[in-house]
């Protein structure tokens, strides 16, 4: 293998934990491996999609998951900006 192939390997694997870190601190955080924690992040990103295809908005969404989850829409709203915000 050549420097140059073991270099971009490197910094390919520097990129790859970089993108996971958010996710690991998450799932460090709340007690949870990361697999399980990136499993749940999936099945939440399909099933947004599939009510986005069905029309709903974000606004709705929200609502329709904080009913689901026991909460008020803004504080899910709330936790929601908060993970954006600590991670962007």
């Amino acid at each position: 293998m050549s420097t140059l192939n073991r270099r971009l390997d490197a910094l390919e694997e520097i990129a790859e934990q970089m993108r996971l870190r958010p996710y690991r601190e998450i799932a460090e955080e709340r007690g949870i491996p990361l697999d399980e924690l990136m499993a749940i992040f999936e099945r939440a990103k399909a099933e947004t999609a599939h009510l986005r295809a069905q029309g709903l908005g974000d606004d709705d969404i929200i609502r329709l998951k904080a009913q689901q989850l026991g909460m008020d829409p803004a504080q899910l709203q709330r936790e929601a900006d908060e993970l954006l915000a600590r991670f962007t």
